[in-house]
């Protein structure tokens, strides 16, 4: 009988270790290896996005872009957080394409709930690559927008919401740098941050 109690004991652990560290994942934390495109083709797109309510921030999950350039390759990659803050990146991508912001989610310990953006229209957050180099996308938070500190509950409010720059861009820099160490992107990535501190 103890050893019985001892194995589903162990089972149990196992389980909520596994369910518990699903709740944190954010998705990718680093690069794809393989070649890095060069900042004289491709474009490094960065910034923040985030969820934001009345408990707090906390990253977006798993937010996935879709390329929509039908004369370019097709392609589909996940922003890569290297910090459980927001912060992220796309791996260098062609210059001359466009690309959109298509799911994402939001997992809990009970739940997930994945929210897809569709492919029709181009928002704020859909970065359109027009020149290679670095690109800051902008800081945005799925939220009710400044009435979600005052825990309205009016659902029409809530959606991706621009926010005030508030040291993002620099945040998103100094975590993707390290992945960048050594590679064409590392001085311009370095002058970026040097331009950007106080």
């Amino acid at each position: 009988m103890h050893g019985r109690s001892l194995a589903a004991t162990l089972a149990i652990a196992a389980l909520s270790l596994t369910i518990l560290g699903s709740c944190v994942s954010i998705g990718p934390s680093t690069m794809p290896k393989g070649e890095i495109g060069s900042p004289g083709t491709h474009t490094l797109v960065y910034g923040y996005l985030g969820f934001h309510n009345v408990f707090g921030k906390r990253p977006m999950q798993y937010p996935r872009y879709i390329q929509l350039d039908p004369d370019a390759e097709p392609g589909l990659e996940y922003a890569i957080h290297p910090k459980y803050d927001g912060s992220f990146f796309l791996p260098p991508l062609p210059a001359g394409t466009s690309w959109k912001l298509l799911s994402f989610l939001e997992a809990g310990t009970n739940s997930t709930t994945v929210y897809q953006q569709g492919v029709m229209g181009r928002n704020a957050w859909d970065p359109r690559l027009e020149k290679p180099g670095l690109m800051y996308l902008g800081a945005f938070a799925w939220s009710a927008g400044p009435r979600a500190w005052a825990g309205e509950d009016d659902y029409s409010a809530w959606g991706i919401h621009p926010f005030p720059d508030d040291g993002y861009e620099l945040a998103a820099l100094e975590a993707l740098l390290p992945q960048f160490a050594k590679t064409e992107w590392e001085p311009i990535i370095k002058a970026r941050i040097k331009e950007l501190e106080p």
